[in-house]
């Protein structure tokens, strides 16, 4: 050994103090002190040196492996070494000489305990150990045997195995805990039970749009024949007449004098007033100041009717004061006071008097409730559209009107919305394209609806079937 060690370089320090000859009784076996070589020493000399660790055998695997050494069949192959886990009997490691190997060269192999500096040096040979798993018939129907089995697999692999076996048997692993689940899932009344509850999350079209004409709509009767019966129960709560009453600031003494007049008389101030530029103010259009209130009265004026009396005619201009309400809830609802407001609020904005009661049933009727807020609530912009049209069409004689273009524009909705919205209250509509001039000198292009109303709301099967459809798409 120490002339091998002097062949491939190591200089060995001479002398019975760093070199002793074992004992005759089998005391210490030689000891061979190292040094590196200086450059000058070295010359162009260059040794191999390879260093690695004891394997992956953690915790007390280390003291569970027990190696045997067998003469091989042929003298080539020399020994053949096996090794066994004791806690795994399945297993076992067939360790086989190196075959390919530098001509000419010798091993040596060094061991150094951890808290130690010296290195014992011993010459060696090198073997490939390869893992040779015993198939061990597993009986299906012994589901704990087969759990234990695996289980023990599993360890086995995660402290011996490859890193590619550790994956695939994480991901087997996995592959039995679902199927593990689905078995378990339950018998067939679970699976029942369960379809039952999935069944009732389903909600059917038709109640769905129930129930959102129950949150946006007035009350109505869906069985009506007649259509002025259909919203009779939602106007009485719109503005109770007993409030109405109450509220004189919505008489327009101008408004009293112009509904007495010859229709003809009427139709042709109506006309007039739709000339005025869309910029004008609304006190350029008194005494209606809106243009939805001039569509009722041109309604009027062409069905050639009138109020009967000065009483008539008082009662017709304060429902025109409530119509004139609910368009300014309408166009600044969504930004007085940043459409969150108590009834004193809605009083200001409509222009009435602070302790007003029908402002308290607007507030109640076209403002959301909001959580943890007793008194203020949110404006409900939809909801009000939608009870600004049915107030305005029941003014009309037929239940019918002709909105032009510069409607939609004064209640500052987008186009279209106008028509949704008439549509979702249950009339007919009819549009018509008109270019720019068509409905007034100096008038934008727009389209010009004809609604009527024929009857209780219905349900819109073709808004859900595009609604489906969208959603399909996405999920494509």
């Amino acid at each position: 050994l120490a002339e091998t060690l002097r062949l491939v370089g190591f200089p060995l320090s001479a002398g019975d103090d760093l070199i002793r000859q074992p004992e005759e009784d089998g005391g210490d076996p030689e000891l061979l002190h190292l040094k590196t070589l200086t450059p000058d020493e070295a010359g162009e000399g260059k040794i191999l040196l390879a260093f690695w660790g004891v394997g992956p055998l953690h915790g007390g695997a280390a003291e569970q492996l027990s190696v045997r050494c067998y003469a091989g069949a042929r003298k080539a192959a020399g020994f053949t070494l096996r090794a066994k886990m004791t806690n795994a009997p399945e297993q076992e490691f067939i360790a086989s000489r190196m075959r390919f190997r530098a001509t000419g060269s010798r091993y040596l192999l060094g061991v150094q305990a951890a808290a130690s500096k010296r290195v014992f040096i011993h010459e060696a040979e090198l073997y490939h150990f390869n893992l040779k798993r015993k198939e061990v018939p597993v009986d299906e129907n012994n589901t704990e045997e087969q759990l234990s089995y695996l289980k023990q697999r599993g360890v086995l692999i995660s402290d011996l195995g490859t890193s590619k076996k550790q994956r695939i048997a994480k991901l087997q692993e996995a592959r039995r805990s679902r199927e593990h689940k689905v078995a378990d899932f339950g018998a067939a009344s679970e699976a029942a039970s369960r379809a039952e509850e999935l069944r009732a999350k389903v909600v059917a079209v038709a109640k769905q749009d129930q129930e959102l004409k129950a949150k946006l709509l007035p009350a109505f009767d869906p069985d009506a024949t007649r259509p002025r019966d259909v919203y009779k129960e939602g106007l009485r709560r719109t503005a109770p007449p007993e409030l109405l009453l109450q509220e004189d600031t919505l008489v327009d003494p101008a408004l009293v004098e112009f509904l007495q007049r010859d229709p003809a008389e009427q139709a042709r101030a109506v006309a007039a007033l739709d000339a005025v530029p869309e910029s004008c103010k609304p006190e350029d259009l008194c005494p209606f100041r809106s243009r939805i209130a001039l569509a009722v009265a041109s309604e009027r004026a062409k069905r050639c009717i009138r109020a009967r009396d000065a009483d008539a005619a008082v009662r017709l201009a304060r429902n025109f004061g409530v119509l004139h309400c609910l368009v300014l809830l309408v166009c600044r609802g969504p930004r007085h006071r940043g459409g969150k407001c108590m009834s004193q609020g809605v009083a200001e904005l409509c222009g009435l008097a602070q302790a007003s009661s029908l402002a308290a049933v607007w507030h109640v009727e076209l403002y959301d409730e909001m959580l943890g807020r007793r008194k203020v609530r949110c404006f409900n912009g939809r909801k009000a559209l939608c009870t600004m049209l049915v107030w305005a069409l029941h003014l009309t004689p037929q239940m019918s009107a002709e909105f032009l273009p510069s409607v939609e524009r004064e209640l500052r909705l987008p186009e279209g919305q106008l028509k949704k919205g008439l549509e979702f209250i249950g009339c007919t509509v009819v549009s018509e394209r008109l270019a720019p001039g068509d409905a007034a000198p100096g008038a934008a292009a727009g389209k010009k609806l004809q609604a009527a109303l024929e009857g209780p709301p219905k349900l819109n099967s073709k808004h859900y079937e595009r609604q489906g459809g969208k959603k399909r798409d996405r999920k494509r």
